[in-house]
């Protein structure tokens, strides 16, 4: 009787293995499907390309460079560099070992963040969960942000690799002392790299705190290790700013004057949809499953430690994170933890008897649920890239159609660098923010270099900027106001400055200053624009519904996104969209209203000047 019942068990583990083997197969495939877009990260937005140009400007100039990068709006930069200098100085280790051409650095290093950061979270939660890694890989396939994070660039994602690869080698119990102290140096380091990289990841330090004290160390422990992390990270920081144009009694009020700006703009929809865009629809379910489950299973300290610290981390940064990659990452570790915890729960109700009541309900809700989640009808929201909680499967053909669109706009923009012949001088006129950066680094990595304002004026007066490569001159004026740093600072109506901008430019730029001209715009035109386009016959952008618009992938809307346009123009065609600008500023400064006109090109350079410090 006993030998039979050995002979079942065997082989009914037999058949366990068949079945997870007849699964393990296609989740294989499916993971890496999605993971793909992963492997060719492009730029998100005209930040992503500035701190590029900064890095490229650094190479080439040291850091004189950061204040060449932007010499229009130099407000920009200083914020740039002051709250995220480490990923500028990362970002140009990378240039130097594989050169500036193209964009290979920094997908590199994105893709270098990317892998650093799944390892970091994998450790950190294999060292508190008590489920298995296969567990924590599906709970980390289907929390959205933390797999689409990789897709593009950004200064989060390296900033997050950092912070977690801190809490990652965090000496376990038992460690000698000064063992432990040494490797809490290193804790210190990467704690002030993250923080340099992105001034937010300061948000982990109660993680690293509360990591001194769960093991009840003894005071020479406790001490060998607060002085270890101290050092680790005093030593960082201190040659950050004695060697680099960081500084923290800079960096603290630009983060408040950018921080009050950016979160004028912030709407409760845009909330709602950000935080769907980054759990998805089952992480939350699994969440609330595993919490209730750890609770149970955990002491006191495990509790405080996962459960209680980022639950209050997730109360604090939920209401101000409005684009998906913010401040949400540095929590990944317990989002996996307890995930993982409600998948085992799912797993072993799947398992028991099909005649009790909860198996009943779990096995038909959990395949539904989760092939609605895999291959449900996508509904795309654009932000930081298109978002969908659901529908994962058809995801992987829409990023990369986003991805071909970036790219394919940056190739027109190389190409108009390309077209320039020697001796010759052309008028690039920039109508968005992202055409403006994305010209720019276009024009640094083809080979190109910023003239000095001082003799860029003195030659092409009006210009923003000058670039030029031996005898090929490129003559730019942008309208773009970094973050609308004139309207939330000095109550600047939301199109006067870039009216200006465009009547100051093409005022100063006579006739005989270029050769041919061309407009160059991102996804919308901006209404100053609108009567130019209309009179003079400038084709507007053809729209593009691209994604999905394959006919087998369903959905239930379709969305869109806008691809760099470059419009040649003429010279009458330069001088109608002049006359519009100039019409537009007489009219905006006759109904001025509580608010000054800036009335000159220096004028507004000042005040949007180096504010914090001298430039470097």
């Amino acid at each position: 009787m006993a030998r039979d019942q050995e002979g079942q068990a065997i082989g009914s583990g037999e058949a366990v293995r068949t079945r997870q083997g007849a699964i393990l197969g296609p989740f294989v495939i499916f993971s890496a499907w999605t993971l793909w877009p992963a492997l060719t990260p492009v730029h998100i937005e005209g930040f992503s390309a500035e701190l590029q140009s900064m890095a490229i400007m650094v190479n080439r100039h040291g850091f004189h460079g950061l204040a060449m990068a932007d010499q229009a709006y130099p407000i920009s930069p200083e914020f740039l560099f002051l709250t995220r200098s480490g990923l500028v100085l990362l970002l140009q280790v990378f240039l130097k070992v594989f050169g500036e051409g193209g964009d290979v650095a920094f997908r590199l290093l994105t893709m270098a963040s990317m892998a650093t950061f799944v390892v970091s979270t994998f450790c950190v939660a294999r060292r508190w969960s008590q489920d298995s890694s296969r567990l924590l890989f599906v709970a980390l396939l289907l929390t959205p942000g933390l797999v689409e994070i990789g897709f593009y660039f950004s200064d989060n994602l390296p900033s997050a690799a950092l912070a977690l690869l801190g809490l990652a080698i965090v000496p376990r119990v038992g460690v000698a002392p000064l063992k432990g102290g040494l490797v809490w140096m290193a804790v210190g380091a990467l704690f002030a790299a993250a923080i340099l990289t992105r001034s937010d990841a300061v948000l982990i330090a109660p993680a690293l705190i509360a990591c001194l004290f769960l093991d009840k160390p003894k005071p020479v422990e406790w001490a060998l290790r607060t002085a270890g992390g101290a050092v680790g990270f005093g030593v960082l920081f201190g040659l950050a700013c004695a060697l680099t144009p960081f500084h923290l009694s800079e960096a603290i009020p630009i983060i408040k004057l950018f921080g009050r700006m950016q979160a004028i703009g912030l709407g409760a929809d845009q909330l709602r949809d950000v935080r769907v865009a980054f759990f998805g629809i089952l992480t939350p379910i699994l969440i609330l499953i595993g919490i209730m489950i750890n609770w149970r299973r955990s002491d006191y300290r495990w509790i405080l430690g996962l459960i209680v610290l980022p639950g209050l981390f997730y109360i604090a940064v939920l209401p101000r994170a409005y684009e998906p990659r913010y401040y949400l990452l540095l929590g990944a570790p317990a989002i996996l933890i307890h995930s993982a915890a409600g998948l085992k729960w799912l797993m072993d109700h799947w398992n028991r008897d099909r005649k009790e009541v909860a198996s009943t309900i779990v096995r038909p809700l959990s395949i539904s649920l989760a092939l609605f989640v895999a291959f449900g009808p996508v509904d795309i929201n654009f932000l930081d890239g298109p978002r969908t909680a659901y529908g994962r499967f058809w995801t992987t053909f829409i990023w990369r159609d986003w991805q071909s669109g970036v790219n394919n706009g940056l190739d027109k923009l190389s190409a108009v660098a390309a077209s320039v012949q020697p001796g010759e001088t052309v008028l690039a006129i920039s109508s968005h923010y992202n055409a403006d950066d994305y010209f720019r680094v276009r024009m640094l990595v083809d080979g190109y270099d910023i003239l000095p304002a001082e003799r860029a004026q003195a030659e092409y007066p009006g210009a923003s900027e000058v670039f030029c490569k031996g005898t090929c001159i490129v003559a730019h004026v942008r309208c773009p106001d970094p973050y609308f740093y004139m309207g939330y600072q000095y109550g600047q109506p939301l199109y006067y400055s870039m009216d200006s901008q465009i009547m100051w430019g093409l005022s100063g730029l006579e006739r005989a200053h270029f050769d041919r001209a061309v407009l160059l715009n991102w996804q919308t035109v901006y209404p100053i624009f609108d009567p130019a386009l209309n009179e003079t016959g400038i084709k507007r952008p053809d729209w593009s519904l691209r994604f999905p618009s394959e006919s087998f992938i369903p959905r239930k809307a379709p969305s869109y996104y806008g691809d760099v346009f470059v419009q040649p123009v003429t010279f009458e065609q330069v001088e109608q969209i002049r006359l519009r600008a100039e019409s537009e500023v007489l009219e905006a400064r006759k109904r001025a209203r509580g608010w000054k006109p800036i009335l000159t090109y220096s004028e507004f350079h000042r005040k949007m000047g180096w504010r914090f410090g001298p430039a470097p």
